[in-house]
Parts: structure tokens; C-alpha cells; sequence
């Protein structure tokens, strides 16, 4: 029933559900947009004074506001309530609307259960799932039906990859898709959708659903390779695909301990966030796709032709200047190695552990949970070089000519070789020189050896600039240095995989 601005669902005798403002009408789309304005806050409502009519939810938020008032008698669970409302008005055109309405509502009564005194942000995402598309369904599920189809869901969605609305009326709608955002943090479904890919969409659409019921509770708790983790703050929105790429990984108590620094409230956002693609605006800046991945193979290749040791062990190295993550603000990477097929890595900012994937040798090399698609390029070529020095540099992380010409029987000896603590990717001189190789040299003048003179060339050069060559000086024109697309000639013949990745990804600002 409409009345100017107001909008009732419900008789008065029994529960109702009032939408007032924000439009003349009061239109059943403009009570919807409404509850699913990220705006709209929920907490508990008094009644409208009538007597019987118990309190119960109101919501407001960008000039609405929604009342839900239980009707006479009592006894009756929200549930129950509303479908006593989706009884009065349910009508095909209805659907997508109502269940909108009706996703706010049981996502609002379920935090406000659970101890929260406001709900915000996740009871409008859930209006958004359950109002999404149009399958309008009839038939109104049981307890176990509702268990039975989100189950049927699940299956299908490991096997097809795709996320689609359930075929059913406008309360089990929303009720589906808050069911489905808890059954994403059962370790069993856990396991079985880590290990499938799912485009890029999608698994953002998942992460939000999981996210937003664990935001219904007042401090949450998850449980990996037996660690268990407390969900504060932002946390709660970010912590499911981090907890996905470590499941896809079936990652140990201890490889767990180390990437986190050993926190038990350890920080799910920050740096995440941009990682898992919050930022994703010129992520992948600084290096090509298709050279970042024709460069990675040629490393990869390298170090399964001529590895000189196996390492194993865990250790910090610092980010390298000039390359794409130290440009993004990762100063460090914890790894913890996975002998002969790859490795654990957590980015650092500061001395805080940040997001942590696995990398393999092999392809497909990395999941998807974690690292978006844009900085996927950059990220896989920087663990190809440092695969590469590890597996050929061993301990000091850079290349030897004695173990180059290593014997069979030489190298049995120092093949097993265990990293700890902090190393160094590379001496500083030697990183001096990569950047002195890699980067363009403006034209300038330089100082001759003694006995030696600059050319009519370069004397006509430079007074094309207005300079006047001092006698043991010579003028040089810019050039760029080394060719890492076909001349490695030009680089160090010391952690060359170094040298590929800032070669490669020359070209980016400094810090961008």
C-alpha cells in the first residue's frame, strides 16, 4: 500500500514493513534502492505505539528510512514474519524488489542477534545479491530444503565457475545468499573452491558475499592449517581470499607462522587491498605482459637447465630499487621456500607482513585469490629472477664461475644449501651497476685518460649544445645501455636474474 511518500508492506494486523521518504511515489523499486543504499544503518526499532505490535529493526540512511514492525500474537520467528509479508505481496513483476528488501532486513536481524549495535554496508550488499536478475521461484523451502539447494549451489559452482541466482521467490532469495555468504567459511567448501579458477568477477563477488556475513558478527574467527586468526575491523571484508590462496596451497602450521610474523590478529588490509586489486590503476605499470612473461620463461628455463643447488630454508630479502614492487610500496618479501618446485612469499611495508601467495616453478605458477590479473606480469617475473639466483647463486644469491663449471660430484656437495634470517639480493655495487647498465645515459661531458683527446665529432657536438670541450674532456651523446630483449652481454655476470627483472622493467618512475 502507497500513500504519498510511504510505502507499506504487510496488513496492519499483521508484521509490516514501512518505507518512508526519498520519493513521492512510494514506488516498491524506490523502497528497494533504498535498502540497498550503502548509506542505510540498522539497529533495533520501538514500535509504532499500537498496542500488540512489538519492536522490532529500523533502518535509515540518505533521507529514508524502514521500519519493520512484528505483527499481534507473537511467537513467530522474522522469518515466519516475512513470509507472511511476501504472501501479500508477491507478484512476479515484485520479485527482484522484494527480495532486496528482504536480503537488508535478515542481514540487519542477523548482526544485531549476534551482539552488533549497527549494521551497515553488508545488510546493502546482501540486498544487492538477493535482488539481483529475475528467476522468480514459488514454492517457499523448508530449513533443509534451503541447506539442500545452497549444497546443490556449491556443487555447481566448483563445476561451472560461475555464480548465478538461485530459482526461487524473494525471501529464500535472500535467505540463500546469506547462507551461502556463512557456508563460504566452512574449511570443507573452503577446500574444494581454492583449487578452482574463477574470472576475475567472480571471485570478487565471492569474496564480498563471505565478507559481508562475517561483517554481521562482532569479532570473527577463522581457523587455517590450525592456526586460528581473530577478525577485527576490515579485516572481517578482507580476509577470505587470503584464507582461499592459503587453502589452495594446503600451507603447514609452520610456513603459516612465518609469513604472518606469527599473529594471531594479523592484519588482513593495508597493502592487501591494493593487491588483491582495491588499487589496480596502473598496477602492472613498468613492465610489459608479454615481456615480463617471455623474460620469465627464459629465467625459469635458465634455472632448470643449470641449477646449481636446491635451497631450502625461510628468509627476508629486500625489495630491489627500480623494480615494479618496490615501485608499488612492497619494501621486502618474506619467503619460505618449497624445496625443488617453488616457494611461499608475504609482501612487506615497513616490518609488517602484508599479503602472502604461493609461487611455483611449474605453470600455472599462481593462483588468483590474492594477486589481481593486472599485477600478476610483474610479480611473476620478479620470483622468476629470484628463483633463478637462488637455484644457480645459492647462499650469497649471485652467480660463481667455480660453480658454473661445477662436476656432478661438486655440485652433490653444496646442493643443499639453507637460507635464514635477512639476505641481500645482490651487492650494492653490483645493483650500482645493473641501474648503470639499464638505464639511458644523458649526453655529457666526460674526462678523458690522460694522453687521450675528444674528436671532431664530439667537438662539433658540442657546441651544437653551446659547450666548449676543455682540452682532456670529450662530449658524449645519450645512449641507452644494454639491450635485455637480446644482449646480456651488457650486464653483470652476478645475479643475472636481478638484472633481467630491472632491465625489463626499465622504463617505470622511480617510486611509481
Amino acid at each position: 500500500m502507497a500513500r504519498g511518500g510511504e510505502l507499506t508492506l504487510g496488513h496492519r494486523d499483521g508484521p509490516v514493513i514501512v518505507v518512508r521518504g526519498g520519493t513521492d511515489d512510494g514506488s516498491l523499486a524506490a523502497a528497494a534502492k533504498a535498502a540497498g543504499t550503502s548509506s542505510m544503518t540498522w539497529g533495533r526499532g520501538a514500535g509504532d505505539g499500537a498496542e500488540g505490535l512489538r519492536s522490532s529493526l529500523r533502518g535509515q540512511g540518505s533521507g529514508f528510512e524502514i521500519g519493520v514492525v512484528g505483527g499481534r500474537g507473537g511467537g513467530r520467528t522474522l522469518v515466519e514474519e516475512l513470509r507472511l509479508v511476501e504472501a501479500e505481496n508477491a507478484r512476479p513483476e515484485n520479485q527482484a524488489e522484494l527480495a532486496g528488501i528482504f536480503g537488508a532486513v535478515l542481514a540487519a536481524e542477523r548482526g544485531l542477534a549476534a551482539g552488533l549495535e549497527k549494521v551497515r554496508g553488508a545488510s546493502a550488499l546482501f540486498a544487492h545479491m538477493a535482488g539481483a536478475g529475475d528467476r522468480p521461484g514459488s514454492s517457499a523451502w523448508t530449513d533443509d530444503e534451503l541447506e539442500a539447494n545452497t549444497a546443490s549451489w556449491l556443487e555447481r559452482l566448483s563445476e561451472e565457475r560461475v555464480l548465478c541466482q538461485p530459482e526461487a521467490g524473494a525471501l529464500d532469495r535472500a535467505r540463500f545468499w546469506i547462507r551461502m555468504g556463512q557456508r563460504l567459511w566452512d574449511q570443507e567448501v573452503r577446500r574444494r573452491l581454492s583449487c578452482v579458477y574463477f574470472e576475475e568477477r567472480t571471485r570478487r563477488l565471492l569474496m564480498m558475499v563471505a565478507g559481508a556475513w562475517m561483517e554481521l558478527r562482532p569479532q570473527g574467527w577463522v581457523v587455517v592449517g590450525g592456526t586460528g586468526f581473530r577478525l577485527e575491523g576490515a579485516a572481517k571484508r578482507h580476509a577470505w581470499p587470503q584464507v582461499m590462496e592459503w587453502e589452495g596451497g594446503r600451507i603447514g602450521r609452520n610456513a603459516l607462522g612465518y609469513l604472518t610474523g606469527y599473529q594471531r590478529a594479523y592484519r588482513f588490509d593495508g597493502l592487501m587491498e591494493r593487491v588483491v586489486g582495491g588499487d589496480r590503476g596502473g598496477a602492472g605499470g613498468g613492465v610489459r605482459d608479454q615481456l615480463a612473461a617471455r623474460v620469465s620463461r627464459e629465467l625459469l628455463e635458465e634455472a632448470a637447465l643449470r641449477w646449481a643447488c636446491d635451497p631450502f630454508g625461510s628468509f627476508r630479502v629486500d625489495v630491489p630499487r627500480m623494480t615494479p614492487m618496490h615501485g608499488w610500496g612492497v619494501s621486502s618479501m618474506r619467503v619460505w621456500l618449497i624445496p625443488r618446485k617453488g616457494m611461499w612469499v608475504a609482501l612487506e611495508k615497513g616490518e609488517e607482513p602484508a599479503a602472502s601467495f604461493q609461487w611455483m616453478a611449474a605453470a600455472p605458477h599462481m593462483r588468483r585469490w590474492v594477486v589481481s590479473e593486472g599485477m600478476l606480469p610483474a610479480i611473476h617475473l620478479t620470483l622468476s629472477a629470484l628463483w633463478r639466483d637462488l637455484k644457480i647463486g645459492g647462499r650469497e644469491v649471485i652467480l660463481s664461475e667455480e660453480r658454473q663449471g661445477a662436476t656432478g660430484e661438486e655440485r652433490g656437495r653444496w646442493k643443499g644449501v639453507r637460507l635464514f634470517g635477512r639476505i641481500q639480493w645482490g651487492s650494492e655495487a653490483e645493483l650500482g651497476r645493473i641501474l648503470r647498465e639499464a638505464y639511458r645515459v644523458g649526453q655529457h661531458v666526460r674526462v678523458l685518460p690522460a694522453g687521450k683527446q675528444a674528436s671532431r665529432r664530439a667537438f662539433r657536438r658540442a657546441l651544437a649544445q653551446g659547450v666548449i670541450l676543455r682540452p682532456g674532456t670529450t662530449y658524449v651523446r645519450g645512449h641507452e645501455r644494454g639491450k635485455p630483449d637480446d644482449d646480456l652481454s651488457a650486464v653483470p655476470v652476478k645475479a643475472q636474474g636481478l638484472a633481467r627483472l630491472i632491465m625489463a622493467s626499465r622504463g617505470m618512475a622511480e617510486g611509481g
